[in-house]
């Protein structure tokens, strides 16, 4: 059985310290614990957070769209929330199209390219993209907010001087 950590009492405490000691959580998580997750991160809003591997849409379904949807709406609610454009291989495998665009389409529109970030999922991804098709994608999908997405965003959220 998998255990899920919002479920700890001493992850949750030690969760509540990071703020504490200036730092940032990259939160990976499926779409059923997202409004867990939301719950937790509202009790803590000095932590500044960023949902991996575009918040792990694994569901295709309808059903499963709307709870990804739902939740990702649940976490882009909270201003310290950020998310990440990444691990498409994962849930898309070779076909960036399609409900690829949608994802990226929706995280965009939720949280803003400012609150949106580029990351890469490889070697992992190499099983079935190649690392520039998806930055082309990206690029792609980002237009205007490249810059934003693919530097600013990161740059600011984990304080990369210049």
């Amino acid at each position: 059985t998998q255990t899920n950590l919002l479920d700890d009492l001493m992850w949750r405490a030690n969760f509540a310290a990071l703020a504490d000691h200036g730092l940032r959580f990259d939160l990976m998580l499926y779409p059923e614990q997202m409004q867990q997750a939301a719950a937790l991160l509202a009790e803590n809003p000095r932590t500044r957070v960023v949902v991996e591997h575009l918040g792990s849409p694994h569901d295709n379904s309808e059903a499963g769209m709307r709870l990804w949807a739902d939740g990702m709406a649940a976490l882009a609610a909270l201003p310290g929330v950020h998310a990440k454009l990444s691990g498409y291989a994962m849930y898309f495998g070779a076909a960036l199209e399609g409900r690829a665009v949608e994802v990226t389409q929706e995280i965009l529109r939720l949280f803003g390219p400012e609150r949106v970030m580029f990351g890469s999922n490889f070697p992992v991804d190499r099983l079935h993209l190649v690392y520039t098709d998806v930055v082309d994608f990206v690029m792609g999908q980002v237009g205007d907010a490249r810059d934003q997405v693919f530097r600013e965003t990161a740059r600011q959220f984990y304080d990369i001087p210049v």
